[in-house]
């Protein structure tokens, strides 16, 4: 069984966004004992943020496929919004 690949990789970047965020508040918490911790964790804490961010981006809106939604007069295609001439028999959209 694979346990990555291009359709869950995106979880696995969430996960190590998770795990930084909580090594980041980890730190955190820990203040008194450094203040150096509490810089870093801050920082670490962003970069969780922005691991976790990276790994949800990959599920946006903008990655599926445009659908046809426009038909042609002639023939009934369905087209593309954006298209000028029809794909099947290639008359004016307009």
């Amino acid at each position: 069984m694979q346990s990555y690949g291009p359709n869950n990789i995106g979880f696995w970047i969430m996960g190590f966004g998770l795990l930084i965020m909580m090594i980041g508040i980890a730190l955190i918490a820990s203040w008194t004992a450094n203040i150096f911790y509490l810089v870093t964790g801050w920082f670490v804490l962003t970069l969780g943020i922005a691991c976790l961010a990276l790994g949800l981006s990959g599920y946006g809106r903008w990655d599926r496929p445009p659908v046809p939604k426009v038909r042609c007069r002639h023939c009934y295609m369905l087209n593309y919004e954006s298209a000028i001439h029809c794909r099947k028999c290639g008359s004016n959209m307009f």
